[in-house]
């Protein structure tokens, strides 16, 4: 509905970067839409929040997946799963 379009887009901006809207900001639901996958859609769900949290502090360490897992409180195998789950991808390896 407009509603959930809205805060979608306003939570887009907020998380974007810079003066760009990219998919990578959107919603994980959104990101993986499948024919399929029928069930609706939340802006703030854990799996979305999660992934751009993961996200954003791989870009704040500058792909450094020990102090990315260190910041996050997690096992570094941990995130490693999650990297792969939400097919996160990072210029820094």
């Amino acid at each position: 509905n407009i509603r959930e379009l809205k805060n979608v887009i306003e939570r887009s901006v907020i998380l974007s970067n810079g003066d760009t809207l990219t998919s990578d900001v959107l919603p994980y639901e959104m990101q993986h839409q499948t024919e399929k996958n029928s069930k609706s859609m939340s802006a703030f769900s854990m799996q979305s929040i999660e992934k751009l949290h993961i996200q954003k502090v791989l870009n704040y360490t500058k792909g450094n997946k020990a102090e990315t897992a260190r910041l996050l409180e997690i096992g570094i195998a941990t995130l490693y799963r999650k990297i792969e789950e939400y097919g996160i991808e990072n210029s820094k390896n």
